[in-house]
């Protein structure tokens, strides 16, 4: 089916009398022929792509013509059988992370039909629907996190996870399912797996006093709980400042072990990040300061070691609008070797050795640009004489 079939010969050249005498001008009629399929009434062929399967079904030909002006007529049979596919198919579907309050989709698609000879035909979206399952083989629809719902029609999870819950990493698959008009055929994806990871820790966790400074976390809150769910600390828009050792107590980190990223949400108000807020961190390999548009100050009163001693940290990013480092704010942090600055301003003020015992070589980028007096090569060189060692780059 939704092959064309090949005609069937034009029988009209064997039309003859019972006593073998050729006849021409013969009209050939075949009622109920499969949807799709049509006779041609004056050659008897039929032909046509048919739309729906048919097991093997006899079909009487009528054929008639004038002799003489004698009316003659007649019939003959013909079985039609209609087969279905074989298989219906879909691409790949890759594993995937689902992160709160990102917009979500993931599903089917490329869905055919395969035929014999692997033959593959496009299937039309009204002779297929769809059903989740998980790995046991059950409908699943009903474990998906919160805000994120499976379309039968389309077969496609989609949505936006909207609250922080715990979701172990599930494996799915997806089941087709071909409707009568093909066969009732069933097809499977393959297995896929999701997981929410790579998420920030929601803002409840955090402890911000009523002038919206940032204090630490709340005490009382298991932070465990969102082990494998989250490798990131967003600081909320509404803090306007990080207090002096928010995140360290007594030369020891107070950011749990799968914390890997710390960024500042998109429309920040923090200016300044006191002392030692971060520092003897073991596992934060990225700080990314660029969305904290406002920050004018790390390492604020009583002063520097913000970031310093951060052991495994790899890249930090600064915003434009930074004009004071202070003293020892990334000294010791051993792995450091990837500093970027947006629209870099050339008018930074540093403390004594903010970038002491760092590697020995690294990179430097300035991105967006001022004009050519402040790019990356101009922030390199200053940088160099704040104490960055001479191996390091531009990137």
């Amino acid at each position: 089916m939704d092959n064309e079939i090949t005609p069937t010969i034009d029988i009209s050249r064997l039309i003859k009398t019972d006593t073998g005498e050729s006849v021409s001008g013969v009209t050939f009629i075949c009622e109920g022929l499969p949807n799709g399929l049509s006779i041609n009434e004056s050659t008897g062929v039929i032909l046509g792509t048919p739309t729906r399967i048919q097991e093997s079904t006899s079909h009487e030909i009528k054929f008639s013509c004038t002799l003489k002006e004698i009316p003659l007529e007649g019939s003959t049979e013909i079985n039609i059988q209609i087969n279905g596919p074989q298989s219906i198919v879909c691409s790949q579907i890759e594993d995937k992370s689902i992160v709160v309050n990102e917009s979500f989709s993931l599903g089917v698609a490329n869905v055919k039909m395969v035929f014999d000879g692997g033959v593959e035909k496009s299937i039309s979206s009204d002779d297929v629907t769809y059903e989740l399952l998980d790995s046991d083989g059950q409908s699943a629809a009903s474990t998906l996190p919160q805000g994120l719902s499976f379309n039968t029609t389309q077969g496609k999870i989609s949505g936006t996870v909207t609250s922080l819950n715990y979701y172990a990493p599930k494996t799915y698959k997806i089941k087709i399912i071909g409707s009568t008009r093909i066969g009732s055929k069933v097809g499977y994806s393959n297995t896929f797996t999701l997981s929410m990871e790579n998420n920030p820790l929601p803002d409840t966790v955090y402890d911000i006093d009523e002038n919206n400074v940032l204090l630490g976390f709340k005490e009382g809150v298991d932070l465990f709980q969102y082990d494998g769910i989250c490798n990131t600390m967003q600081i909320p828009v509404r803090v306007t400042s990080v207090d002096h050792s928010a995140f360290e107590k007594d030369l020891v980190s107070l950011i749990p072990s799968f914390i890997t990223n710390l960024i500042f949400a998109n429309g920040s108000n923090c200016s300044t990040i006191g002392q030692l807020s971060f520092a003897y961190n073991s596992s934060l390999t990225s700080i990314d300061l660029s969305q904290a548009t406002k920050l004018t100050f790390i390492g604020s009163t009583p002063g520097g070691g913000t970031f310093s001693c951060c052991t495994k940290l790899i890249s930090v990013k600064f915003p434009s609008s930074l004009n004071k480092i202070n003293q020892y704010c990334f000294a010791q942090s051993s792995n450091l070797s990837s500093i970027t600055w947006d629209a870099w301003k050339g008018n930074t003020e540093f403390g004594v050795d903010p970038f002491d015992r760092l590697p020995t070589t690294g990179i430097v980028i300035v991105t967006n640009p001022i004009d050519d007096a402040h790019n990356s090569a101009a922030l390199l060189a200053y940088l160099k004489t704040k104490g960055l060692p001479t191996g390091w780059t531009i990137g």
